[in-house]
C-alpha cells in the first residue's frame, strides 16, 4: 500500500523498491505481493561482505547474531539483572558507540557468514514460493555489460521508452574499485 501510495503522489505507474536489506523480509514479500515482479540481484560473496561491513544496520545485525549464537545474548536487549561477558559490554544500548561499530567493520570476515546466511534466506524463499514474474541478474554481468543488463531490467519492468532509458542512465554504472571485478 505504500509503494502504491507512493506512485499515485508522484504521478508514477509504478514505484521500485530496492534494498539489499530485504533478504530476510523475501519470504514475505513474496507472499503478500504474488503478482509483483521480483528482481533478485546478486553479487559475490566476498565483494557482498565488503559492503555490508561499511554500513551501520549491517554491523548492527552482524554484532546481534555473533553475541546471540556465542552468549544467547542481544547485545541491543539484554536480559534485566543476566550477568554479559566482558567481550559483551561495550555493545550494551548505553555504551554502544558508531567508532565502536565502525572498528567491528573493519573485520570483513566477520560479514562473510552474514551474507550467506541472507542470501540462503533470499534463495530459499524463491524455491519454496517461486514468484509468477521474476529477473535474476548478477552485479558483475550488469557491471560488465551495463548496456545488456539495463536493457533486460528495462523490458522486465516493462518501462515506456526502456531504450532511451538505458542510454541515459549506463554510462553511470562503473565497477566499485576493490571489488572482484573493479581492481
Amino acid at each position: 500500500m505504500f509503494l502504491d501510495l507512493l506512485t499515485e503522489l508522484t504521478g508514477r505507474r509504478r514505484w521500485v523498491e530496492r534494498s539489499g536489506g530485504s533478504s530476510h523480509i523475501a519470504p514475505h514479500l513474496l507472499r503478500d505481493f504474488p503478482t509483483a515482479k521480483m528482481v533478485y540481484l546478486t553479487r559475490n560473496g566476498a565483494d557482498t561482505a565488503r559492503s555490508m561491513s561499511r554500513h551501520a544496520s549491517y554491523q548492527l545485525v552482524q554484532l546481534r547474531v555473533e553475541f546471540n549464537l556465542r552468549y544467547g545474548i542481544d547485545p541491543l536487549r539484554p536480559e534485566p539483572g543476566r550477568p554479559v561477558p566482558d567481550e559483551v559490554a561495550p555493545y550494551l544500548p548505553d555504551r554502544l558507540t558508531a567508532d565502536s561499530l565502525r572498528e567491528r567493520g573493519n573485520e570483513v570476515g566477520r560479514f562473510v557468514s552474514l551474507c550467506a546466511f541472507f542470501t540462503g534466506q533470499a534463495d530459499q524463499a524463491f524455491a519454496d514460493s517461486p514468484p509468477e514474474h521474476l529477473l535474476r541478474m548478477r552485479y558483475e554481468d550488469l557491471v560488465a555489460d551495463p548496456v545488456t543488463e539495463l536493457g533486460r531490467l528495462g523490458r522486465f519492468l516493462e518501462f515506456g521508452g526502456w531504450r532511451s532509458w538505458v542510454d541515459r542512465v549506463a554510462g553511470r554504472i562503473r565497477p566499485l574499485l576493490g571489488s572482484a571485478r573493479g581492481g
